[in-house]
């Protein structure tokens, strides 16, 4: 029983059986199995950290009810300086969004969008806004055909979904 416990060790370890003996085994055992609960404790506390923010993040603060000249808890002025800059900022997107894409429409609104992203950012940062607040006073503005940078409202409409196609 012995000599096939001891070529089983050295089948495991990697070496011939007559260099094999017990305690070294007892060793490689114990050291690899510290290296796996060591690279078992990493690999979750790394999933823990990854993971947890998805269930434990807390619920975003209600959108505070509308009162006199008040909407999303924003005031009509703070609201109208949201929108103008958002609405100044539409032309050069739609401009890049068609140069990055040309010939397909779909594309250029969606890279359109991404930098509308990043002016709500820019205006929630600066104005101390959530994203919801920004997006409620942009489609109030749109909805109220408010005037863009030309006089004109916003064109409320959007490119239907035509995906990338491979050629």
């Amino acid at each position: 029983m012995r000599e096939r416990a001891e070529q089983i060790a050295a089948w495991w370890m990697g070496e011939s059986a007559s260099s094999v003996s017990m305690s070294r085994l007892r060793r490689s055992v114990m050291i690899r199995t510290a290296v796996t609960l060591v690279a078992f404790a990493f690999a979750c506390s790394v999933t823990m950290r990854t993971v947890r923010p998805l269930f434990a993040k807390k619920a975003p603060k209600p959108i505070p009810a509308d009162t006199d000249g008040s909407r999303f808890g924003v005031a009509d002025s703070v609201r109208h300086a949201v929108f103008d800059e958002i609405a100044a900022a539409e032309p050069s997107a739609i401009a890049n969004g068609k140069s990055s894409f040309p010939g397909m429409p779909w594309s250029a609104e969606d890279h359109r969008g991404a930098f509308e992203r990043q002016t709500v950012a820019a205006q929630m940062r600066k104005h101390h806004l959530s994203m919801t607040q920004v997006y409620l006073i942009l489609d109030e503005g749109i909805r109220n055909h408010w005037p863009g940078p030309n006089g004109q409202p916003l064109n409320p409409h959007t490119v239907p979904l035509e995906p990338r196609r491979k050629y």
